[in-house]
């Protein structure tokens, strides 16, 4: 177990003298287990000799375990995801003891996992402990899980992919890919043409994925593969109308490593799709210029539903994307799908919340009569999921009120749907329970597994 491979260790009766033999981490390690073997030794338990044996070049995790789990992936908190049946206390040292309300973390003092009552909400929870004195934090049990990170240099700077604040943005405001990188990194099997002022194929971080043309053969001026260009081995440059597509001006190698650069081989960025294949179509000079940046990253993203699902129509993966993006609402009208790419969703990592609704507008003007609600969900649904069975209640100040009609609002991804009831005009809270089993759309297999989730969404009509 030193730093090129394991240390070969003989831990016997007597014991050894390891100082010599390995590194301090080593050498407790083997200690410990020395010792633990003569402790058990005295209550009359026979034990064999142990040995350490080499099995393989590794590295000691260093003081730091956390830096060590970054260069393998990282740990990745869903802020909407926890167990509802218990939070996370953490009392003072000096009141840790006689505050034995449940399950102790030994790693961390005074640290203690507290299930909840029937009945209790979360929310009430953390707002009783969180107010107690004696408690340092109190937060919900969340779910965490390793993502797959890649080892390009500057992929820490590339915020669009996973920000962490890193550039003094908005956390999380970014399309997720370390996510969709645990289902898929890409295909080569799939292609994407980079219609732009070409692309500089001979690029460290993209000559691996730069796409060949395997039916031409290089230099010998006949069109082999009969397609009226001739020699396009690696695509074709339609300014000069010759099959030389080298960018001249930089944009279009810009995005074709936006989308495809090779990840995780230790140089430059990480693409969105790591495997897939990149043809250069030049149409653009060196004065010209290309599309926004936000479109390489839908293409990438698009390559690697099309790579999952190489059965699909390419409506179907346009919709699969259109409909997994997270719902912004600066971007209604703006955008085609009124949302920032998820990369995740659109790969089918499933979301464990399920849908959620963001947002209720009542119709109607200022103390006048409401007979319908606009529900916002975070996520397309499908609409055929979405019921009058699916209000599981409804009251107002003067009890419960009947719904007759749930539809989805036209042109929005299905998304916003009207749930239309009995005329109201009393002033006072209403609230609405919407679930439990409102499901994602098809096409997707993962999308479409069914979701519980209850929200309740007070109001007070008339305004």
């Amino acid at each position: 177990m030193s730093q090129s491979s394991c240390f070969l260790a003989r831990v016997a009766r007597r014991g050894e003298n390891l100082a010599a033999r390995a590194p301090s981490s080593a050498r407790r390690f083997c200690w410990g287990l020395w010792q633990r073997r003569r402790r058990r030794a005295r209550r009359g338990v026979q034990q064999a000799a142990l040995h350490g044996e080499v099995l393989e070049d590794r590295s000691l995790l260093s003081g730091n375990p956390l830096a060590e789990l970054a260069g393998l992936g990282r740990l990745a908190v869903d802020p909407q995801s926890y167990d509802p049946s218990a939070i996370l206390v953490r009392f003072r040292a000096e009141d840790a003891r006689g505050t034995d309300t449940g399950r102790a973390w030994p790693l961390v003092r005074g640290l203690q996992r507290v299930g909840l009552a029937q009945g209790v909400s979360l929310e009430a929870a953390l707002a009783a402990y969180r107010a107690d004195p004696r408690v340092l934090y109190a937060e919900p049990d969340y779910r965490v899980q390793m993502t797959l990170a890649p080892n390009d240099p500057q992929f820490v700077s590339q915020w669009a992919l996973d920000n962490t604040g890193q550039t003094g943005g908005t956390p999380d405001a970014d399309i997720d890919a370390p996510g969709a990188w645990n289902v898929t990194t890409g295909t080569s099997s799939t292609i994407v043409a980079v219609i732009d002022t070409g692309v500089d194929y001979n690029h460290p971080d993209l000559a691996a994925n730069m796409w060949v043309n395997a039916r031409e053969i290089a230099g010998n001026g006949v069109d082999d593969d009969e397609n009226g260009f001739v020699d396009d081995v690696r695509g074709w440059n339609f300014v000069r109308n010759t099959n030389d597509p080298m960018d001249d001006q930089g944009h279009g190698t810009h995005v074709a490593g936006t989308i495809g650069a090779v990840g995780d081989n230790g140089v430059g960025v990480a693409g969105v799709n790591w495997n897939v294949r990149i043809m250069a179509v030049k149409f653009l000079d060196s004065s010209g210029s290309g599309t926004s940046m936000a479109a390489p990253h839908v293409a990438g993203v698009a390559a690697m539903v099309r790579g999952l699902h190489s059965d699909w129509t390419h409506r179907q993966v346009i919709d699969q994307v259109l409909n997994s993006v997270d719902y912004v609402p600066a971007l209604e009208g703006r955008t085609a799908a009124s949302g920032r790419l998820n990369a995740a969703r659109a790969v089918g990592v499933l979301d464990t919340q399920g849908p959620r609704v963001l947002g209720s507008v009542p119709s109607g003007g200022v103390g006048g009569v409401v007979s319908s609600i606009r529900l916002t969900f975070q996520e397309s649904i499908a609409a055929a999921s979405f019921g009058l069975e699916d209000i599981a209640s409804f009251q107002g100040p003067q009890g419960p009120i009947s719904v007759t009609a749930v539809n989805a609002v036209p042109g929005s991804f299905n998304r916003k749907f009207d749930v239309t009831f009995a005329p109201q005009a009393a002033y006072g809270a209403y609230a609405m329970v919407v679930g439990p089993a409102i499901n994602t759309p098809p096409p997707s297999a993962s999308a479409n597994s069914p979701r519980s989730h209850r929200t309740t969404f007070p109001s007070r009509w008339p305004r």
